[in-house]
C-alpha cells in the first residue's frame, strides 16, 4: 500500500547519482502487484515471501528501508520486519513515525531515521550507506547487538510475566 512509502523510496533511488543508481536493485518482499515503477529504478518484486525464507532475503541485502508515513486513518505500528532485519545485522532506514523510533538503538536514531515523506533525506542516507561499507557494517552490528539485548525471548517473557503480576 502507498502508506508503506514505496513511492518515496522509488523517488529517492531515482534521484541517486546515475552510477550508484545503476548498481542499486530494490528487492520488494510482499504482494504489491504494482507495476508503475520508474524506468530508471531497478526493481525485483519478490511477491509474497514465506516467513521462513525472510532471514535469507535479509542476509542478501545491504540495507533495509521502510519509509512508512501516516495518513488520516493509519499509523505504522511496531514493525516486525524492521526488528527482523536488525536481528540479521542490517542497517535500516525508516521514518520517525509510529513505534519505529522505539525499535532502533537510541544511539543510532539520527543515522537510521528520516521524517515521513522526506525522500530527499532518504536519498542522502542511501547514498551515504552505499558509499560506506564501514558505516553499513557498524550500524548493522549495533542493530544486531541491540536486538539480542532488547528482544531476547526469555527477557521479554519475564517482562510480560512481571507486568501481568502487577
Amino acid at each position: 500500500v502507498p502508506e508503506k512509502g514505496i513511492n518515496d523510496l522509488c523517488a529517492a533511488v531515482a534521484a541517486m547519482p546515475p552510477a550508484l543508481r545503476e548498481r542499486t536493485v530494490l528487492q520488494l518482499a510482499g504482494a504489491s502487484g504494482w507495476t508503475g515503477w520508474p524506468k530508471s529504478v531497478r526493481v525485483q518484486d519478490m511477491g509474497s515471501v514465506p516467513h521462513a525464507q525472510m532471514p535469507d532475503l535479509y542476509r542478501q541485502a545491504d540495507v533495509f528501508v521502510y519509509p512508512s508515513y501516516p495518513t488520516h486513518y493509519w499509523l505504522e505500528q511496531w514493525g516486525l520486519s524492521v526488528a527482523e532485519a536488525m536481528a540479521c545485522g542490517l542497517p535500516v532506514i525508516t521514518t520517525d513515525v509510529g513505534a519505529f523510533r522505539e525499535l532502533l538503538p537510541p544511539t543510532t536514531l539520527q543515522e537510521q531515521t528520516i521524517p515521513a515523506r522526506a525522500w530527499p533525506t532518504l536519498r542522502e542516507k542511501l547514498v551515504n550507506l552505499a558509499e560506506s561499507p564501514t558505516l553499513r557494517r557498524t550500524l548493522g552490528q549495533q542493530n544486531r547487538r541491540w536486538c539480542v539485548q532488547e528482544y531476547d525471548g526469555r527477557k521479554l517473557t519475564a517482562a510480560y510475566q512481571q507486568a501481568w503480576r502487577t
